[in-house]
């Protein structure tokens, strides 16, 4: 896998900085295989402070597979056991990789929009605590003008 310094730069800034990883601390790193590169270099950077990664991969072309075919107990059913370590955690790290911006085009709106309420709280939660929480985009896209 080619490395780029920037990534590495990217990730101890994510890691030092904005997170404040620090020796015990579980730190949450989430996002899509797109980030692969960067997944690694956060990982390293946050054992190199001492932090444990608890890592949650995004498996590619999924989500809409999710939709199609998921019943009404699997689109309600709340995930504890992830709320509980985020709850746990002391910082979360996610990385938004989307770059198939179309793939829930045809998927049931209906089933998004409950499933969007059953997971609203582990958001809220996440999105609440600034210090907690770290949004990268990645690959970091730059438009120039010509």
């Amino acid at each position: 896998m080619p490395f780029d310094q920037r990534t590495r730069k990217l990730a101890q800034f994510a890691v030092r900085e904005c997170i404040g990883a620090k020796p015990g601390q579980n730190i949450i790193i989430s996002g899509g295989n797109e980030a692969m590169p960067f997944f690694i270099e956060l990982y390293k950077e946050i054992i190199l402070q001492g932090a444990h990664p608890i890592v949650r991969f995004n498996l590619p072309d999924t989500i809409d597979f999710f939709y199609k075919y998921a019943n009404k107990e699997q689109i309600e059913d709340f995930p504890n056991y992830w709320f509980d370590t985020v709850k746990k955690a002391s910082g979360y790290i996610g990385i938004d990789t989307d770059t198939n911006t179309r793939d829930l085009t045809n998927c049931d709106s209906k089933k998004m929009s409950n499933r969007a309420k059953v997971m609203r709280p582990i958001q809220n939660y996440i999105c609440k605590a600034p210090s907690l929480y770290q949004l990268q985009y990645f690959p970091l896209v730059t438009r120039t003008a010509n």
